[in-house]
């Protein structure tokens, strides 16, 4: 941290500096200086090649931070500014949780199958579909939960919450008093 605070404002390595620091801050859990660092790059340097992903983090710390407005904002602008960036399905898969967390279900769900159609067989595709099937969990649509879970395990066997997808299909039988079923399904 200490080395990229030396460098000057006026030095061609600057941004790099000032990312430095803030991905320093947001591996420290350091949220509002990350926020700071990464705006600052965002704002005082808008030719950087680091600008992108400065604008996502920024984001990220918001989040982080509690501030799900200026998390939404920020990860709106990357999407409007970078749509085929490296951290655009990341970012959309944000936009979908934040609205799942202010519990604008619907919303949600749209959001997810977003992801899913604009990103399929990318690891945030999945996430989305676990989402969308803990969504429809949510909102007593178990059927449709099954489903969702069911096609995250067949399809996508490796991803990380492909196990856990088929312990809700179980508990969605559960919920819909279908014990025999369910303890299969377990």
């Amino acid at each position: 941290l200490a080395g990229y605070g030396q460098l000057s404002s006026q030095s061609r390595l600057f941004d790099y500096g000032l990312y430095g620091s803030g991905w320093v801050y947001t591996r420290m859990q350091q949220w509002p200086q990350a926020y700071g660092m990464f705006q600052r790059l965002v704002k005082e340097l808008p030719q950087s090649a680091l600008r992108a992903d400065a604008l996502y983090r920024m984001a990220e710390s918001a989040q982080n931070l509690g501030q799900p407005a200026r998390a939404r904002q920020g990860f709106e602008q990357y999407l409007a500014l970078y749509p085929t960036g490296p951290l655009a399905p990341a970012a959309q898969l944000q936009l979908a949780l934040l609205s799942l967390r202010a519990d604008r279900l619907e919303d949600a769900m749209r959001a997810l199958q977003q992801v899913q159609r604009q990103f399929p067989g990318t690891e945030h595709a999945g996430e989305a579909q676990y989402w969308l099937g803990m969504t429809l969990f949510r909102n007593e649509r178990f059927a449709e939960a099954r489903q969702v879970f069911q096609q995250l395990a067949n399809t996508t066997p490796a991803h990380p919450r492909a196990a856990t997808a088929l312990l809700r299909i179980a508990d969605a039988f559960y919920n819909e008093k279908r014990f025999q079923e369910g303890l299969i399904a377990y």
